[in-house]
């Protein structure tokens, strides 16, 4: 006969939505809306950097306990923006002779995490969004002048000194126009990002595992580990730079950018090779995260002009390359009810694998005819076929 709370424990696992998710062979799915309820869809206790510490445990409470251990992940916003500015065109030449002044959102963070250690609400996994850091297109100034913030750092020898010799040989007027503007532009993003991997490193994982007495996996929202190269969607290359081991690229299948001007075939069809080909060149170099929108999403420009058959596609060939966990982007109000709906049918109708050919898949050209992953292949065909309206809603 069973003791009474065994029942009581029975009792719960079967009510919770969320313990399909958590079975075995079945994927870990991240979702950025902390009031998801779908099956196989873990919210985020998401919480800002601006939060006052009883607001942002207010927001943890609210989710974790209802999470299987494996299912809690602790979404930061606003990180190295949120106790002061450490990253702006401000600081940027004490940025570059000093480092970036993070002790404050350090600390901020060290009596978040010992609050949740306390209460027993140990996450696995912090997820960060901090999209700009010191890219030229977040340095811009309104007058499109990077020289304007580019000329103090540059005509300093003390400041000039720090930067490394593949940005030394550059001058301030550069990054504005002329034939060293590309190469300028690549390697001051590839350096910020490097920096700023760097410092969410010492801010939050090592902060994290000081606290928890275990390391986190961490991720920031576009941290790549490429081992070919790959591009954004205005065609630029992306630099290798992450907080962990672990890549987190942005597998939107969104239609902006001028990336695919003067492809034959539609722009989300190519849009799904480049975001295979972000997993494809990372997963060589380590885990792969992937966030991934939701199913109608094409952008923020155009919220649900996707193809939610060409979503579950990326799926199946992100889950044959041997991926299990996913990054969820549902904001309300713009995430349909029946977007939810679909991901979390998707998500429960897969079983993960970890096929060993994964690491050796080879990019994918554009405008191919076909996509194919282990046993799944997608033909361009087919996602005509599947298309709202037909081939005449194709777009280029």
């Amino acid at each position: 006969m069973l003791r009474a709370d065994r029942w009581i424990i029975i009792a719960l696992v079967s009510l919770c939505a969320w313990c399909a998710s958590a079975r075995a062979g079945a994927p870990i799915v991240f979702a950025w809306n902390p009031l998801t309820s779908q099956p196989g869809l873990s919210p985020m206790a998401m919480m800002y950097c601006t939060d006052a510490p009883t607001v942002a445990m207010g927001k943890i409470a609210a989710v974790f306990p209802r999470l299987a251990q494996q299912q809690r992940s602790l979404m930061l916003s606003g990180c190295m923006g949120g106790q002061s500015p450490v990253f702006s065109a401000g600081t940027l030449k004490s940025i570059v002779e000093n480092g970036p002044a993070y002790q404050a959102e350090q600390r901020y963070l060290q009596l978040i995490f010992t609050q949740m250690k306390l209460r027993g609400y140990v996450p696995a996994r912090i997820v960060l969004d901090l999209e700009g850091g010191l890219t030229t297109w977040t340095l811009k100034p309104a007058n499109g002048l990077l020289s304007t913030v580019m000329i103090p750092v540059y005509n300093d020898s003390a400041s000039l000194r720090k930067l490394p010799a593949s940005l030394q040989q550059y001058t301030p007027f550069d990054f504005d126009n002329g034939t060293n503007n590309r190469a300028a532009t690549i390697a001051w993003n590839a350096w910020q990002g490097n920096l700023v991997s760097q410092t969410l490193r010492q801010t939050v994982s090592v902060t994290a595992s000081q606290v928890f007495g275990a390391n986190i996996p961490a991720t920031n929202y576009g941290d790549m580990l490429p081992s070919f190269t790959v591009y954004d969607l205005n065609n630029w290359p992306v630099s290798g730079a992450a907080v962990g081991t672990e890549s987190s690229p942005p597998m939107y299948l969104a239609v902006e950018g001028n990336r695919y001007s003067g492809m034959q075939k539609d722009v989300r069809w190519n849009r799904l090779i480049d975001a295979l080909n972000y997993a494809r060149s990372c997963i060589r170099n380590g885990p792969v995260v992937p966030w991934l929108g939701f199913p109608s999403y094409a952008g923020d420009s155009d919220l649900h002009g996707g193809v939610p058959w060409l979503w579950r596609q990326q799926v199946l060939h992100l889950n044959a390359m041997g991926i299990t966990q996913y990054l969820y982007f549902n904001p309300a109000p713009s995430v349909l009810p029946s977007d939810d709906a679909y991901a979390s049918q998707v998500f429960r109708s897969i079983q993960t694998v970890t096929p060993a050919p994964a690491v050796n898949l080879p990019a994918i050209p554009l405008d191919a005819d076909s996509v194919t992953t282990g046993n799944i292949t997608t033909k361009y065909t087919d996602f005509i076929a599947n298309l709202p309206g037909g081939a005449g809603a194709i777009l280029k």
